[in-house]
């Protein structure tokens, strides 16, 4: 077989089945997910999925959580193995890929560790021990080598030869952590616990520091005053959830937002001056819709300087957005994602929506001028929950990691269950810099180019059908998918 066609032939596998099964029960048009590698055909991906990264050689690295200890699993470009599967004590939180030398930062329970891009180990330092509290543990790699680690309230910078450049203390929840080697600092996002008009609330922090642990600045830095009194108001719960050093060399920062009334609605370091957030459709507007949770996106100079933001919400009561990573393409085009309760639909300009039966995985981008959404794409499997557990994004490839689990109430006749590791198409125009691709119409059931089209809201079945002939036809067919096969290879 054609090497080249392998992934598509995959995934083509796997979504027919997977369409099949769905005409025995609930079902949206089931598009074509292009799958590198799933567990659900046989693949070994460690359990479940914590990190990924894309090697320099075209290849993926996954970092993931098994019964015994932490696993770190390279796959080719087509999704077949490459070397053992290299076996950590212990957890492992993150990992981050040079991208000039393709060595592979990991941090964990007690370390940080460098492998070679052939997972051979190259050094390591000790970490403090993890605390009781603490929240997940960060790694990344600026353009030039330099590594920073999030750790136990701390904040490490080290040289490629692992040589420590500086260590600070860093307050609140740190969630993410990006690297700026031509501006020699580390900007890091979470929230911080504040106290507004006797309430306790969480206030999305975003802040930079020098390689030897300086403060350099810090945005939406607000006093109790410019979070609430008597004439402001601002008291809707923020986290910074995702921030990243786009390949356009900006800041991109991704947080999740409770209500309305939040302090994205102003310009950081200047309270009371609305930002400069841009809305081309119901779902980027903020002021009047009343979902329980939505997502603001925004980019920055690596100065701190606020440029342009959006919100991503669904207009429903009640609705959900849960962001979970951001990235930027060297054009400047936004790419995010994160699990949502609702359906886009087929993205058109016209608010077509419909809730989901459960939370399911999604990926967007939005162009450079934040004007138009280029593309969106629900993550859902017929009869699975998908949460995105990992996102990359390097030059014009981005890789994304489900987590999928058995949705309550689920057929007898489902799929299995695992990781599952998919290819999302860029535009390589697009993504540098060409002629930006309209929201589409009118796209079919097994989506644009080789990847997931959404679902299409004229397309909806009721749930409780017993098993027919063609479910069972389905199964036989997921079956003969995950059979193992032989995989061609460069």
């Amino acid at each position: 077989m054609n090497h080249r066609t392998m992934p598509r032939t995959r995934g083509f596998a796997l979504v027919l089945a997977l369409a099949l099964v769905s005409l025995g029960g609930t079902a949206h048009a089931a598009p074509e997910l292009d799958v590198l590698a799933s567990a659900a055909l046989g693949d070994d991906l460690g359990g479940r999925p914590v990190a990924v990264g894309l090697a320099v050689d075209g290849g993926v690295v996954l970092a993931s959580q098994g019964p015994r200890g932490s696993n770190l699993v390279r796959l080719d470009g087509f999704g077949a193995p490459v070397g053992p599967v290299i076996t950590l004590p212990g957890r492992v939180d993150d990992l981050a890929v040079d991208r000039r030398s393709g060595d592979i930062a990991v941090v964990g329970d007690d370390a940080l560790t460098v492998f070679s891009p052939d997972l051979d180990l190259l050094w390591q330092r000790p970490l403090p021990a993890r605390g009781a509290r603490e929240a997940t543990r960060r790694v990344d790699i600026g353009e030039r080598g330099t590594i920073a680690v999030a750790a136990a309230g701390e904040l490490r910078t080290f040289d490629g030869d692992g040589h420590e450049l500086g260590v600070t203390a860093i307050s609140g929840v740190v969630a993410d952590l990006a690297v700026f080697d031509a501006d020699g600092e580390v900007v890091t996002t979470g929230w911080q616990s504040r106290s507004a008009c006797g309430e306790s609330l969480d206030v999305a922090t975003l802040a930079a520091t020098t390689f030897a642990g300086a403060p350099r600045w810090r945005a939406y830095d607000l006093a109790e005053s410019d979070l609430c009194d008597d004439h402001v108001d601002l008291r809707a719960g923020t986290r910074g959830v995702s921030v990243a050093r786009g390949d356009d060399g900006l800041l991109y920062l991704l947080a999740e937002v409770e209500g309305a009334n939040n302090i994205f609605r102003d310009r950081p370091g200047a309270p009371g001056t609305a930002a400069t957030n841009v809305a081309f459709d119901s779902f980027t507007v903020g002021e009047n819709a009343q979902p329980a949770l939505f997502a603001y996106h925004a980019r920055f100079t690596p100065a701190g300087e606020h440029l342009v933001g959006q919100y991503f919400l669904f207009p429903d009561e009640g609705s959900i957005v849960e962001p979970r990573a951001i990235a930027a393409d060297a054009a400047g085009n936004v790419h995010i994602t994160g699990i949502s309760s609702h359906s886009l639909g087929a993205a058109h300009d016209v608010a077509v929506t419909e809730e989901l039966h459960t939370t399911s995985g999604f990926y967007q981008v939005v162009a450079a001028d934040y004007s138009a959404r280029l593309d969106w794409r629900q993550l859902e499997l017929p009869e699975l929950t998908t949460d995105v557990a990992a996102f990359a994004l390097a030059g014009d490839r981005a890789v994304s990691v489900l987590d999928t689990a058995a949705r309550p109430g689920r057929s007898q006749f489902a799929p299995p269950t695992g990781p599952v590791v998919l290819n999302l198409p860029i535009d390589p125009a697009t993504a540098k810099g060409g002629t930006k691709r309209p929201d589409r119409e009118g796209v079919g059931t097994f989506g644009y180019e080789s990847g997931v089209a959404g679902s299409d809201p004229a397309c909806y079945c009721d749930a409780g059908h017993t098993p027919t002939p063609l479910t069972l036809l389905a199964l036989t067919s997921f079956v003969i998918a995950c059979l193992p096969r032989p995989r061609s290879r460069r």
